[in-house]
């Protein structure tokens, strides 16, 4: 009997002949993390902002600020474009502060709102909590007929700017 620990990660399969003869597949083990003395490295090559380097090393994290040791990284923090290109070198071991698909989904402003206008549409009672959004200039039509002939509301709007503004301009 052949016992095996949970292993994350993507499983490669290798033939294995069976005792009838039969051949079957079985899982060969993901590859395993670098061992390292010194616990956690933290891949700050691309953090934008010192409070997130400042807590890595609060958590007595080895903190690598230069691409070429970044790769044995443990946890690798991406603040700038490129995203893409970071996620083909990611190993079943390595932990990143994003997901794949999160930038075009999530954390852009418009898209967020693009996709939190479909959840209400789909499930009004779930997502009623939900302010009414529009995203301009897609969107100026319905944002329009918020108003009166006059350009009068009884409604308060909040105009939040798009690309990267952090709060700029609102």
């Amino acid at each position: 009997v052949r016992c095996h620990a949970p292993r994350r990660g993507p499983r490669r399969r290798h033939r294995t002949m069976a005792a009838a003869g039969h051949a079957e597949e079985e899982p060969e083990a993901a590859a395993d993390p670098p061992r390292r003395k010194g616990g956690v490295q933290f891949d700050a090559s691309h953090c934008l902002y010192d409070v997130v380097t400042a807590e890595a090393e609060a958590r007595g994290w080895k903190v690598v600020r230069g691409e070429a040791k970044a790769g044995a990284c443990n946890v690798h923090w991406v603040d700038e474009s490129g995203l893409p290109d970071m996620f083909r070198k990611v190993e079943p071991w390595m932990r990143i502060n994003h997901f794949p698909g999160m930038h075009n989904a999530l954390a852009r402003k418009s898209r967020l709102a693009r996709n939190m206008a479909r959840m209400k549409r789909l499930f009004p009672t779930e997502y009623g909590f939900l302010p009414d959004t529009w995203v301009l200039p897609d969107d100026m039509g319905e944002l329009e007929r918020q108003f009166d002939e006059s350009g009068q509301s009884k409604s308060i709007f909040i105009a939040k700017p798009d690309a990267g503004t952090q709060g700029r301009g609102i």
